[in-house]
């Protein structure tokens, strides 16, 4: 598993691994729980896949002002 450094989205990690010949997933977790994983041949196309849905995540936590307690 490798750890994916995502400076602009504080508080979320991503981490990748190839889960059999060819194939990997993405798993990114934020402070409060959040998940979102993503699978296929792709590892860039999988990362960008996850960033979009945190960025999504996290904008609507901002929409609803819960990201107060997102961003310690």
């Amino acid at each position: 598993m490798t750890s994916v450094p995502v400076p602009e989205l504080a508080g979320w990690t991503f981490d990748l691994r190839e889960i059999s010949a060819g194939a990997y997933r993405v798993t990114a977790r934020d402070l409060r729980g959040h998940l979102v994983e993503a699978s296929g041949e792709n590892p860039d196309a999988l990362l960008a896949e996850a960033q979009r849905a945190a960025e999504r995540i996290d904008a609507e936590l901002a929409a609803s002002g819960n990201d107060r307690a997102h961003r310690r």
